[in-house]
């Protein structure tokens, strides 16, 4: 008697489930007639909203520059090449950890007599870069380099 007393219950939640799936088919018809697609207010409203970041317009990180270009788009912002280590002369392109990006290339600071120190810090002719320092190894800085060899001949023999 139980089993059925429950038909008539489950043959009105089979109704009433028919009939939501009809209204929700419904509104989706009506979607159609109204906007002319079958995406969601939703989705167009997400679709709607302004792109930020330069993906899709590379060209305004160029800021009005004459090639080559020192700035470009990388990863969704404007980057300048010549002095991003994580970005040195390409996008992606990281300098290792000992290195600076100078320039667009990368350079070990701390030994370069182009770039002592930091970029484009030039030692003088001859004076050598150690440690980023320029000169520092070095004792006489008036002492010519190499050493000028002395006259063995003059000295005095071992008896």
């Amino acid at each position: 008697m139980g089993r059925c007393a429950a038909t008539p219950l489950l043959v009105g939640l089979i109704l009433l489930l028919l009939l939501v799936a009809l209204a929700v088919e419904a509104a989706a018809e009506r979607d159609v007639w109204t906007t002319g697609s079958r995406s969601s207010r939703w989705l167009k409203a997400v679709s709607r909203q302004t792109i930020t970041g330069c993906r899709f317009q590379p060209s305004i990180c160029n800021q009005g520059e004459t090639p080559p270009y020192t700035m470009r788009c990388c990863r969704n912002r404007c980057v300048n090449v010549t002095s991003d280590s994580n970005q040195c002369g390409l996008c992606l392109n990281r300098c290792p950890f000992t290195r600076q990006c100078c320039g667009g290339l990368c350079v070990n600071t701390n030994s370069n007599p182009f770039h002592c120190g930091r970029c484009f810090h030039f030692c003088g002719f001859g004076m050598p870069c150690v440690f980023g320092l320029c000169g520092y190894s070095t004792s006489d800085p008036s002492a010519s380099f190499p050493p000028a060899l002395t006259n063995l001949s003059t000295t005095s023999t071992m008896i």
